[in-house]
């Protein structure tokens, strides 16, 4: 048996504006006692700002980052589009560049600096 012990503190803000602009803020501090993850004793931190269009699409890029507090710094970002395609069916692209901070595992450092990207795709209906 062994006695984990998790931390985290986040600070999260979104502000949208009448005009369709739209910002948002996404600060942490991760911390556990586990010496076989990546992520110990991580702030994180994104920074996004995006348009909403009045036919219901959207684009979003965010920049994003990871300080380990032995002095690594990590740089990532996403940019997501958000396509209205027909009445309530979205198509919706993201890319992404995943940094230590965005997944909650034991993933291999070498592993993540090798091909750190990640391309999503889906479609949305909404009723």
């Amino acid at each position: 048996t062994q006695k984990i012990n998790f931390q985290n503190v986040s600070y999260n803000h979104q502000v949208k504006f009448k005009g369709g602009f739209k910002t948002g803020l996404n600060v942490s501090w991760f911390n556990n006692t586990l010496s076989d993850t990546l992520n110990n004793n991580i702030f994180f931190a994104v920074l996004d700002a995006g348009y909403a269009f009045k036919n219901g699409s959207s684009l979003t890029v965010a920049g994003k980052s990871a300080y380990k507090v032995n002095g690594t710094f990590y740089p990532g970002f996403i940019v997501k589009a958000n396509v209205k395609v027909y009445r309530s069916l979205f198509w919706e692209n993201q890319i992404e560049k995943y940094i230590v901070g965005d997944l909650f595992n034991g993933y291999d450092l070498d592993n993540l600096k090798r091909f750190p990207y990640c391309f999503s795709t889906r479609l949305i209906l909404n009723f």
